[in-house]
């Protein structure tokens, strides 16, 4: 069980060994478990990265993707199978792939797994690995829900914290405006506006669906470059938006939590909380997507009165 903070290098850090153990055993397998289609994703790139100079291959099983080219690669029993548990539990439901046996298992971003609602489906993954493996968990928190599937299904394990997850990185500046609720649409311009014209990357957090559409119909209006990132865009769409942003094309992100964990874009310099996370710990994710790499970065967080008990909360966390 490991927890670490956001861009600190967790997945170098479980791929690179892996790859080590699975070039050395010609039978070995791992499977890697993620929250979300992006960071799955991203998990495979570094892993394709770490393992380019071997006969080692990956499959990628997200949903939003051709299921029978899923299919095709995973009958070339690849050595890393990264997946999202949903489209995992079709697979094993249709009987088209298994994970008997895998001896190497990574649960990545357990806590967010389980705050999506995948509960269900990873208690069914987790009935079917074979007796005999190495488990990885990895959570940015611990809370309740978390240990209770660890104690349930790993064996004695060992704790590995790096350091406090809860404090954010030290590269970035956070700045807090309170106003007034009908005013938030108005200082968001303004912020977009400054941070634009220096060419800066700026991710937007808001809390729904709907929220992202609409803000970027209106921010489109007032001939900003921006994409919208959430659950309800066909994947294809999501796919074009993330690499529009990432090479640069669009100057804005307009995105809900989807985009909290396993973006890992290094120009972002400016996130703004347009409006406040659901969980507390999901702040310290949001403007964790700046400042990479040990680049400088800046957050700002627009705080209306219905929103200042969500923030003392998030204070609370942070001071813990």
């Amino acid at each position: 069980m490991a927890s670490s903070p956001t861009g600190s290098g967790k997945t170098a850090a479980y791929a690179l060994p892996l790859a080590d153990l699975l070039s050395k055993k010609d039978t070995a397998r791992a499977i890697i478990i993620a929250p979300t289609r992006e960071l799955a994703q991203q998990i495979q790139t570094v892993i394709k990265a770490v393992m380019q100079d071997t006969f080692m291959q990956t499959a990628l099983i997200v949903g939003g993707k051709n299921m029978q080219g899923q299919l095709r690669k995973l009958k070339q029993k690849p050595q890393f199978v990264i997946a999202t548990p949903g489209r995992l539990n079709d697979h094993i439901k249709r009987r088209t792939f298994g994970v008997e046996d895998f001896k190497f298992v990574v649960w990545d971003e357990m806590d967010k797994m389980l705050e999506l609602g995948f509960r269900e489906q990873i208690e069914d993954i987790f009935n079917r690995l074979p007796a005999k493996k190495q488990s990885m968990m990895f959570s940015a928190t611990y809370p309740k829900r978390v240990l209770k599937l660890a104690e349930k299904y790993l064996n004695n394990p060992v704790k590995v914290i790096t350091e406090e997850v809860n404090k954010p990185n030290q590269n970035i500046t956070q700045k807090v405006i309170k106003i007034e609720g009908n005013e938030k649409l108005k200082k968001l311009t303004e912020l977009l506006q400054d941070h634009s014209k220096a060419g800066k990357q700026i991710l937007v957090f808001v809390k729904t669906q709907r929220a992202a559409n609409e803000i970027s119909v209106y921010l489109k209006r007032k001939n900003f470059t921006v994409v919208a990132m959430h659950g309800g865009l066909q994947q294809k769409v999501r796919d074009k938006n993330l690499l529009d942003f990432r090479q640069g094309l669009v100057q804005i992100m307009i995105a809900t939590d989807l985009a909290a964990r396993g973006l890992d874009i290094p120009a972002i310099h400016c996130v703004i909380n347009y409006e406040l996370p659901q969980n507390p710990e999901e702040y310290v994710h949001r403007i964790g997507r700046s400042a990479r790499y040990k680049n400088k970065g800046i957050s700002y967080t627009l705080i209306a009165r219905s929103d200042r008990a969500d923030w003392k909360k998030i204070k609370e966390f942070l001071n813990n």
